[in-house]
């Protein structure tokens, strides 16, 4: 019963946070929630010790960041700030990391099983109010108007929904593709309806796992989890289908958005980003200070130095649009030096969980997860805001592993962390 609750949260958070004061801050309070309950509850933690890798990248992140607030104290003076901005660094790894624990292969299959079960429901109750809602002003559509109305359920914008039913669909696949093609499809049309362009790339991608035959699939992922040798012309064909996906539904867009340069807010995030890159060589502004929601709010020095202040949206006291985007907050506050170690990071993270996953169902949702979060992080700070969070649990519990028995590969600690 808690894995379903924990699951209806998750997935449903981000349609009641913003309405509820001080809820906003429920991803924050999971850093500390989750080491409370390993070391009051459970009173038991698995640390493996290929995870001690994982940790110890992650401390050089926060290294790094710090070193470059100590050699640039002119971009942010707020200790607050950079306090909160580690915390948001460290949300989705930390909790990626604490949350993958031991379950067997029956367990975690009951896990996914229950989830996937939810997310049946809660796709045809979103299909049904889009269905009223597009009759009937219940509150469920923006105004704004793509290809159709821009659908949102009770989320506060679209991206929130998209990134809800992503998550839902990587349960369906790892649940079962063929049993749940129906709701797959569903959760497509509604993607669809949301009117975002990530969307659209990832309804093509779940065409793609569709069309594909599962033997070549298997083989490539296989590989990458550690099991059977690669053909590499199956890796490279996938690797081509997505990239011409991504470039057909997203140049129209990449062209529209630089050709504004300094002028608009996510083409001057990348380019003073690079320039901070330069400047900072080899490491970066520090934290608090770029492309980030806590930077606005504690507005840091990088915009009026570097001439964007006068952006929309980077403007003091109007930054709606200072997380737009994730790779500048990555190689601008923490230079090539933490560019590096954050995409090690990332890499650890993947490599990990995926070798000790045996389904191939399951193989298939990881890695459509994880497509996501490439595409999303282009729009928008996915891993650093609340969606960190849900992916972390979506990822770490409910895709989840295998259980590892061998003594050799386990630092347990009992009675307390």
């Amino acid at each position: 019963m808690m894995y379903k609750i924990l699951f209806l949260f998750i997935i449903l958070i981000s349609s009641f946070d913003y309405r509820i004061s001080g809820l906003n801050y429920w991803d924050e309070a999971l850093i500390v929630l989750v080491p409370l309950y390993y070391i009051l509850v459970s009173r038991k933690m698995t640390i493996r010790k290929k995870q001690l890798h994982i940790w110890g990248t992650l401390v050089a992140l926060v290294v790094i960041g710090l070193v470059s607030n100590m050699l640039h104290p002119e971009f942010q003076s707020s200790g607050v700030a950079i306090l909160k901005d580690i915390i948001a660094a460290i949300k989705f790894p930390m909790l990626a990391i604490l949350l993958m624990q031991n379950r067997n292969s029956d367990q975690q299959n009951r896990i996914t099983h229950d989830a996937a079960r939810i997310s049946k429901v809660l796709l045809y109750v979103m299909l049904a109010t889009a269905i009223i809602g597009y009759a009937v002003n219940i509150g469920v559509y923006q105004n704004e108007v793509r290809f159709v109305k821009c659908y949102k359920f009770f989320f506060s914008h679209p991206t929130f929904l998209v990134s809800s039913i992503i998550m839902m669909i990587s349960i369906l696949l790892a649940d079962g593709i063929k049993r749940n093609r129906k709701e797959l499809i569903v959760a497509g049309v509604l993607i669809f309806l949301t009117g975002r362009t990530k969307g659209y790339i990832m309804i093509a991608v779940m065409l793609l796992i569709f069309m594909v035959k599962p033997a070549i699939v298997r083989n490539a992922f296989a590989k990458l989890s550690g099991r059977i040798k690669l053909k590499k012309q199956y890796l490279i064909i996938g690797l081509v289908c997505v990239g011409i996906i991504g470039y057909v539904l997203g140049k129209s867009k990449v062209v529209d958005y630089m050709g504004w340069g300094l002028t608009a807010a996510r083409p001057a995030l990348y380019i003073v980003g690079f320039q901070l890159l330069k400047d900072c060589f080899p490491f970066g502004s520090g934290f608090g200070t770029f492309a980030s929601s806590i930077s606005g709010e504690y507005y840091s020095n990088v915009y009026s130095m570097y001439h964007i202040s006068g952006v929309n949206g980077l403007i003091r006291g109007n930054t709606n649009y200072i997380a737009d985007t994730f790779p500048p907050y990555i190689y601008g506050q923490f230079g090539i030096a933490g560019a590096v170690t954050y995409v090690m990071l990332l890499i650890q993270l993947i490599k990990y969980q995926l070798g000790r996953i045996k389904s191939y169902d399951k193989i298939v949702g990881f890695f459509y997860l994880w497509i996501y979060v490439f595409v999303a992080c282009s729009a928008e700070s996915f891993l650093t805001n609340a969606s960190g969070a849900q992916l972390a649990v979506v990822l770490a519990v409910y895709i989840g592993m295998d259980c590892d028995n061998n003594p050799e590969n386990i630092l347990e600690n009992k009675g307390g962390v």
